[in-house]
């Protein structure tokens, strides 16, 4: 079968949502939010404070030589961004709306943040905290991470569902 126009479709607009969402409320957490103020929007649970990660998840990668940090961090995370579209668009003749969704917002939670990287000079900005007290807590965030991050969850969880659903198909010839 061939791609139907919505799969291209919605993907753009989710690709463009999850970019919306992220550099909106990150340009928000430029204007209003201090350096090394914290806001509690609800109790301890969720906690905005703003934060530049020169690093990866959990600032990983920060302290790496420039240069490293560039491939690393900007030129490994463009290529696996390339290789997801074109994994979805071109060796999946027919991707379910699922995996349609999950791709875009993967793919869009991160062009936000390398665009971040690109025009922050390698840093992204984070503004979110979630946890329960002082042991039970994410990492600071943003938006993209969250966009990335619940699309990845949904892969892994329904994806090989979806994919074992479809082999268990019976063919043309009753086998």
């Amino acid at each position: 079968m061939h791609k139907r126009p919505w799969h291209i479709a919605i993907f753009g607009v989710v690709v463009l949502l999850a970019l919306a969402t992220d550099q909106l409320t990150k340009a928000l957490a430029k204007a209003y939010l201090a350096p090394g103020e914290v806001f509690h929007v609800v109790g301890d649970i969720f906690v905005l404070l703003y934060a530049e990660n020169e690093g990866a998840f959990l600032g990983l990668g920060a302290s790496l030589p420039p240069v490293i940090r560039t491939w690393v961090l900007v030129i490994f995370p463009t290529l696996l961004l390339v290789v997801f579209v074109f994994g979805l668009f071109l060796r999946e003749k027919n991707p379910s709306l699922l995996h349609v969704l999950t791709m875009a917002s993967i793919v869009g939670g991160g062009i936000s943040n390398l665009l971040d990287r690109i025009l922050y000079n390698g840093r992204v900005i984070d503004f979110m905290n979630f946890g329960i007290g002082p042991v039970f807590r994410t990492g600071i965030l943003n938006v993209a991470d969250l966009w990335i991050t619940f699309g990845a969850i949904i892969l892994i969880l329904w994806g090989g569902k979806e994919h074992k659903a479809s082999s268990k198909e019976v063919s043309p010839d009753g086998k």
